[in-house]
C-alpha cells in the first residue's frame, strides 16, 4: 500500500502589501504642545481579517517617541489592541512629527502609524522662521498670536518698538493677534540667530523666530543639541542660571567645559558645572547669567564657551530683565514708525 505524500512544511509565502489592519484614529495629532513637553495618545490597532495577526516589531523612526511593548502579541480575529505612544517635544518651536512601524507577520510591508504636534508657546508667530539668505525677505511681516485667545501687548521686537499694521497701541485695547513688519537693516552690522519678540504674558515673555541668515549661521567647533538659549525672565539687579545642552554622542563625545566668558557689556556669564546625560547622549553645561546691575528691559548677550581641549564655541543667551522679575511691558509700546 502506498503511503499518503507528506505535507508540506514550506511556510506559505508572505502577501506583497500591508497588513489588513485599521487604525483608530487614523493619526495621532496633538495639536499644540509646549517646548520640551512630552504628549501621551493611543490608537487601536484592528485587525479586520477573520483570523489571529502576530505583530513581530514595533518601531519609532526617532528617540523622541517611546511605545508600549507589542512585539510577540496577537491581535485575534476581528479585534485589536492598544498602541500608546509618547511624542517628546524639542525645546524649539516648530513642528513636530515622526512615525511608528508596525510590522506583522506573513506581510511584506509595514503599518505606518503618523504623529505629529505644534510646538508652540502660548504666544506662537507665523511664520516660525525668517528664510533671509542670499537677499531674500529682507523686509517682511509676521503674525504674533496667542494660541488661547487671550489678548496680550507686544513690548518690543528684539529691543525695538514694534511696528505694527492696523493696530495702534496708544488708544486701541489689547489683542490676542497682531500683524507687525521687521526689517533685517534694523539689526544693523550684527544680524542675530533668533529675532526675538517680548510680550507682557508671564507664560511667554519672550518668543523667538529663527532667522536664516549668512551671518547668522553659527560657526560650529563644539557641537550643540540646541543652538535656542533663553533665559526667561530676571528680576533687575540679580542673576539666573541657564542650561546649554552639549551633542556627546558615542562616536563624537563634547569636549569637558571649564569656562565661559560674556562678548558684551551688558552682562557676564560664568561656568557653574555640568553632567552627562547618558540616555539623551548629551552633557548639560549650567551656566550664570548676570546683567548689568542698572540694566533693565530685552538682552539679548553674546557669549563664549572654553573647552580643556581648547575649543571655543561662540553663543547667545536672550533675557528680559525686569524689575521684580515682571513680565509687563516696562512702558506703553509704540509703533515705531
Amino acid at each position: 500500500k502506498t503511503a499518503a505524500p507528506a505535507a508540506s512544511s514550506t511556510p506559505a509565502a508572505p502577501v506583497q502589501g500591508p497588513p489588513p489592519i485599521q487604525l483608530r484614529p487614523p493619526s495621532l495629532d496633538f495639536g499644540f504642545v509646549p517646548p520640551s513637553s512630552a504628549s501621551t495618545g493611543s490608537v487601536e490597532l484592528v485587525n479586520t481579517t477573520d483570523r489571529p495577526l502576530k505583530i513581530l516589531a514595533v518601531q519609532p523612526s526617532c528617540k523622541c517617541t517611546t511605545i508600549s511593548d507589542l512585539a510577540g502579541k496577537e491581535i485575534p480575529a476581528g479585534g485589536s489592541v492598544e498602541l500608546e505612544a509618547t511624542l517628546d517635544a524639542q525645546p524649539a518651536p516648530g513642528p513636530k512629527r515622526a512615525q511608528i512601524r508596525v510590522l506583522v507577520e506573513g506581510y511584506t510591508q509595514v503599518v505606518t502609524v503618523q504623529l505629529q504636534a505644534e510646538v508652540a508657546l502660548p504666544v506662537r508667530v507665523t511664520p516660525p522662521y525668517i528664510n533671509a539668505v542670499e537677499g531674500k525677505n529682507q523686509t517682511g511681516r509676521l503674525v504674533v498670536q496667542s494660541t488661547d485667545g487671550t489678548p496680550f501687548r507686544i513690548c518690543s521686537t528684539h529691543g525695538m518698538p514694534p511696528r505694527y499694521l492696523g493696530f495702534d497701541p496708544a488708544s486701541e485695547e489689547a489683542r490676542s493677534q497682531y500683524l507687525v513688519e521687521y526689517d533685517i537693516a534694523d539689526f544693523g552690522g550684527r544680524i542675530p540667530r533668533y529675532f526675538v519678540i517680548e510680550t507682557d504674558r508671564e507664560d511667554a515673555p519672550l518668543v523667538d523666530v529663527l532667522l536664516r541668515h549668512e551671518d547668522s549661521f553659527p560657526a560650529i567647533n563644539i557641537r550643540m543639541k540646541d543652538y535656542r538659549i533663553p533665559a526667561g525672565v530676571i528680576p533687575a539687579g540679580e542673576s539666573a542660571e541657564f542650561t546649554i545642552r552639549l551633542d556627546n554622542r558615542i562616536d563624537r563625545p563634547a569636549p569637558p567645559i571649564n569656562a565661559a566668558i560674556s562678548r558684551s557689556p551688558d552682562g557676564t556669564v560664568e561656568f557653574v558645572g555640568q553632567e552627562v546625560d547618558e540616555e539623551n547622549e548629551e552633557v548639560l553645561v549650567t551656566l550664570r547669567l548676570t546683567p548689568k546691575s542698572d540694566f533693565t528691559g530685552f538682552l539679548y548677550l553674546p557669549f563664549t564657551i572654553f573647552a580643556q581641549t581648547g575649543q571655543t564655541q561662540d553663543l547667545d543667551v536672550f533675557a528680559k530683565v525686569a524689575p521684580g522679575g515682571s513680565a509687563a511691558c516696562s512702558e506703553p509700546a509704540s509703533s515705531g514708525g
